[in-house]
């Protein structure tokens, strides 16, 4: 008997999360486990712990702070918070929109060039804090510096208001990578990959990673997520995921799949269906033969 190659294009893991939803299978053992990850070789591109964040943190100021914040910890590529304006910020409800990023040639802000890639965020009461007290000091700049302050609407700017741009940022990485002793430094990209492997070592899943920071399964899985440890306790993820903490009752509500909750129901949905179970059938039946 012919069967179909054709298949629900549905991963395992949502699977197994729709079976204990439905009280089918009692945990997702799978969750026990440490995540494999990638240990960075000479020249690879690699991750920061939560402590070695947390020094680089420490000795950052002005808009230095917020750029390594939103990289570091909202997993942000470099071009867009250094593109972010003061109107894709909405404070009080602590969302960001990532619109725009910075041009590589002239440091203006253009539209993302990947339509998938624009987003919606949230972010937690440390980013804002952080958001808020730079604002302020932004507006004291611009009034010291009088008629040489160069408006632009960034958030990330200069002590003249001019866009910071990623050769300035690189510097200033190796700069205080060199003071906490950070060795070799990393660059500002790698704080998206820090980010990233904070939240699979703290146990969100791949699909819920790759909606936040809006790239792909295969990316979080392959080339974003780093071994940061080699044993996980309770005491070290519950710390861990506190230094990235965007994954909310909100969580990913403006992803490309509407949020995990919603893809979920879908499997539910697809895995009660009479298609499913006739298709589960015929492998079943193939096995046996």
């Amino acid at each position: 008997m012919a069967i179909s190659t054709t298949r629900p294009s549905v991963s395992i893991e949502v699977l197994v999360i729709a079976k204990v939803r439905t009280g089918q299978l009692g945990r997702n053992v799978a969750q026990l486990s440490i995540l494999p990850g990638t240990e960075a070789q000479e020249g690879e591109r690699r991750a920061l712990t939560a402590a070695e964040l947390q020094a680089l943190i420490d000795v950052s100021r002005d808009s230095r702070l917020v750029l390594i914040d939103l990289c570091g910890r909202n997993a942000l590529r470099p071009a867009e918070p250094r593109g972010l304006r003061w109107l894709d910020l909405d404070l009080d409800s602590q969302e960001l929109s990532v619109r725009g990023q910075q041009d590589r040639q002239n440091n203006r802000t253009e539209p993302k060039k990947a339509h998938n890639s624009a987003r919606t965020i949230q972010l937690d009461k440390t980013t804002i804090d952080r958001l808020k007290a730079w604002r302020e000091e932004q507006d004291d700049l611009r009034r010291r510096a009088g008629p040489a302050w160069q408006e632009s609407g960034i958030v990330a700017s200069t002590a003249f208001g001019t866009p910071v741009d990623r050769h300035s940022f690189a510097r200033s990485m190796r700069l205080l990578c060199a003071k906490v002793g950070i060795d070799p430094p990393i660059t500002p990209y790698e704080l998206r990959h820090t980010a990233i492997s904070m939240q699979a070592d703290a146990g969100r899943s791949v699909w819920e990673i790759a909606d936040w920071a809006r790239t792909s399964e295969a990316m979080v899985s392959r080339i974003y997520r780093h071994r940061l440890r080699r044993v996980s306790t309770p005491a070290t993820s519950a710390r861990v995921a506190g230094v990235g903490s965007q994954f909310g009752s909100q969580g990913t509500s403006h992803g490309r799949f509407g949020g995990l909750s919603s893809l979920v129901e879908v499997s539910e949905r697809l895995v009660g269906s009479p298609a499913f179970k006739g298709y589960t059938g015929r492998l079943s039946e193939a096995t046996e033969r």
